[in-house]
């Protein structure tokens, strides 16, 4: 009977020490992954707000010049990052746009543009969205434009949700691993 019962205590020590190694192993893999996802996220914003920005310098000094910046902006991006670029006045217009599309989409309602106009000039990200041009869902990184201090608009890259996803999926997940973007 004592055998049995120091039998039972190493086992129920083993299972605690075995249970808390399990525990610290998911807990360093969890640091791991989220800064892994924090570095692609960081590191992908960091490349569209170097975009932005220069192409914001270029707007609106002349349509070559901007369709030119405008070119070799988009084909430096990773392919299928960005769905399109938006040029929006100061009232939530849509003035042009990389697609080619009739400008004249309003955005002014949507929050991320609302952000831009009242925020100072910082990078906003905005929530998931569906495009009014597209139809997809996408994320939309914008800057504003000032005009002599004053708010004259905002550029917008529409990034894709699936490229995202994609993105992000690439990260070295197993069956059991669970992992969010969370704005």
């Amino acid at each position: 009977a004592l055998a049995v019962l120091l039998l039972w205590g190493l086992s129920l020590q083993l299972q605690r020490q075995l249970r808390d190694q399990v525990l610290e192993r998911a807990q360093v893999r969890s640091q791991l992954l989220a800064d892994a996802m924090a570095g692609q996220v960081e590191t992908t914003l960091a490349v569209l707000d170097l975009g932005l920005l220069g192409l914001r310098s270029a707007w609106p000094k002349s349509r070559e010049v901007f369709d030119e910046v405008e070119q070799q902006v988009l084909g430096t991006l990773p392919a299928g990052l960005v769905s399109h670029l938006s040029v929006i006045d100061a009232g939530g217009t849509v003035v042009h746009n990389s697609l080619g599309a009739a400008p004249g989409t309003f955005v002014g309602d949507r929050p991320h543009f609302q952000a831009l106009r009242e925020g100072g000039d910082r990078l906003v990200v905005g929530e998931p969205v569906r495009s009014r041009l597209t139809g997809q869902w996408l994320v939309v990184v914008g800057r504003p434009m000032f005009r002599d201090g004053v708010f004259a608009g905002a550029l917008h890259f529409n990034v894709s949700s699936e490229h995202l996803a994609r993105l992000l999926g690439r990260l070295a997940l197993s069956d059991n691993d669970l992992v969010a973007l969370v704005h």
